[in-house]
């Protein structure tokens, strides 16, 4: 999370979680999270055990506030993609490659201004859905961590 004059960010937790079908691991998924004076980092690595089985990965930044700053999910195997949302203006923006092309399909989503958006996460498809109050859902998980 380190980027210029940042402060070190302390890492608040981390985790794998293996996946069995029977008593065969069939999968794993590691995370990590940190928090700093600036905000907040979310990593995740997920790797299937077979020989050809997927592995993807995700890094999610948050501000300080929980507003979004960068989320980003990669498709390494077996295939190989890449999708990054960043919030732009009014806008969220989604950036999408499908390798070995090079080529990269850019979206705009039509996002209300913050604070009053909370963002929704998901593989396919970034939404904003105005939320009943001006926080966002990050911001009070947040909160209720912080109250601990």
């Amino acid at each position: 999370m380190l980027a210029g004059n940042e402060p070190a960010a302390t890492a608040v937790d981390s985790g794998s979680f293996g996946i069995f079908v029977g008593n065969k691991r069939t999968a794993t998924e590691k995370f990590s999270v940190e928090q700093g004076a600036n905000g907040s980092l979310v990593t995740t690595d997920f790797k299937s055990e077979e020989s050809n089985g997927a592995h993807q990965t995700t890094e999610l930044k948050l501000s300080a506030t929980g507003d979004l700053r960068r989320y980003e999910f990669k498709d390494i195997a077996p295939g190989s993609a890449q999708a990054v949302l960043e919030p732009k203006d009014e806008f969220m923006v989604q950036h999408s490659t499908l390798l070995p092309t090079t080529s990269r399909k850019n979206t705009n989503t039509s996002c209300p201004p913050r604070p009053a958006c909370s963002m929704t996460l998901c593989s396919s498809t970034a939404r904003c859905w105005r939320g009943a109050s001006s926080r966002s859902a990050a911001a009070k998980k947040r909160d209720r961590f912080n109250a601990r």
